[in-house]
C-alpha cells in the first residue's frame, strides 16, 4: 500500500500539480478502500507537499510578486482555517460517510471539470488591487480547506495579466496560497481532535511522493519535457474518478 500510494503521489505531482490534489482525492473516495474523510485528508496532506515541492523546484517564495505575498497568506491561513472550520462542523453533525460524499460529490466534479478546462478558455484577470486579491484568494484558500482539493484548480480559472498560463502550471501565488490553506486546515484539525489516525508509513510514503513529485514537474517544465500521453491519461482518470464518486454517492445501493 505503501509503495502504491508513493508512486501515485510522485506520478500524478509530477505531471500537473493543478490536478494532482483532485485526482487523488476523487480515486481514493472511488477505490472503495477509503472513506470519504480518509480520502480527504490524505489529498490534503499530498496537496500541502506537492505545493511545497513545486514552489521549492521553481525557486522558493521570493518567486512570488512581493505583492501577492502578503494578500495570499493571510487569505490562505483565514479561509484554509474557515473552510476547514465548516466542514469540521458538518461531519460532527453527520457523522456518516455517505452524507459527505452526497455534499462533496458534484462540486468534487465541477472543480475537476474547472482543472480541465483548455488555457484559452480562462479569460478571467487575476485580480490587481490586494483587496480584490485578498477576496479572491479567500475563497480559493475556503474550498482547499473544505475539499481537501480544489484551491489550485480555483485560482487557476483566472490569467495573469491577459496572458494564458499552461493549465498544467500554476502561478507561484496559487501555489503559496494552496500551501497555506492546507497547512492552516491541518493544523485546526490536529488541534480540534478531529484528526483521522493512519500508519506513519502510509503518511511518510504519500507525503514524500508529493513532494518530489511537485519539484519534479518543475524540473522537467524547466527542461521543457513533454509527456502529454500521461497528462491526458491523468485528465481522463481525475474525470471517470470524479464521475465515479457522484455514481458512488447518489446511486450506490
Amino acid at each position: 500500500m505503501e509503495i502504491a500510494l508513493f508512486a501515485s503521489a510522485w506520478l500524478v505531482f509530477s505531471l500537473s500539480p493543478a490536478l494532482a490534489p483532485l485526482a487523488l482525492r476523487d480515486g481514493l473516495a472511488a477505490c472503495l478502500r477509503f472513506s470519504p474523510r480518509a480520502a480527504l485528508a490524505l489529498s490534503g496532506l499530498a496537496a500541502l507537499w506537492g505545493c511545497l515541492g513545486a514552489l521549492v523546484g521553481r525557486g522558493g517564495l521570493h518567486i512570488v510578486p512581493l505583492g501577492q505575498q502578503f494578500p495570499v497568506i493571510i487569505a490562505g491561513i483565514t479561509g484554509g482555517t474557515a473552510g476547514r472550520m465548516l466542514l469540521l462542523m458538518f461531519v460532527a453533525r453527520f457523522s456518516g460517510s455517505l452524507e459527505l460524499a452526497r455534499m462533496q460529490a458534484l462540486p468534487l466534479l465541477v472543480l475537476t471539470l474547472a482543472a480541465l478546462l483548455p488555457a484559452s478558455l480562462r479569460r478571467v484577470p487575476l485580480p490587481h488591487t490586494r483587496i480584490r486579491l485578498y477576496l479572491f484568494s479567500l475563497l480559493c484558500a475556503f474550498i482547499g480547506g473544505y475539499f481537501g482539493s480544489g484551491a489550485l484548480a480555483a485560482f487557476g480559472l483566472t490569467v495573469n495579466g491577459g496572458v494564458h498560463r499552461r493549465k498544467d502550471a500554476p502561478a507561484s501565488a496559487a501555489l503559496l496560497l494552496a500551501l497555506t490553506a492546507h497547512a492552516s486546515a491541518l493544523l485546526l484539525t490536529l488541534l480540534s481532535g478531529g484528526a483521522q489516525v493512519f500508519p506513519r508509513r502510509m503518511i511518510l510514503a504519500l507525503s514524500s511522493g508529493a513532494l518530489f513529485g511537485g519539484w519534479r514537474f518543475e524540473k522537467s517544465k524547466k527542461r521543457g519535457e513533454v509527456r502529454r500521453g500521461l497528462r491526458t491519461a491523468l485528465e481522463v482518470y481525475a474525470l471517470l474518478a470524479a464521475l465515479s464518486g457522484v455514481e458512488q454517492a447518489f446511486f450506490a445501493v
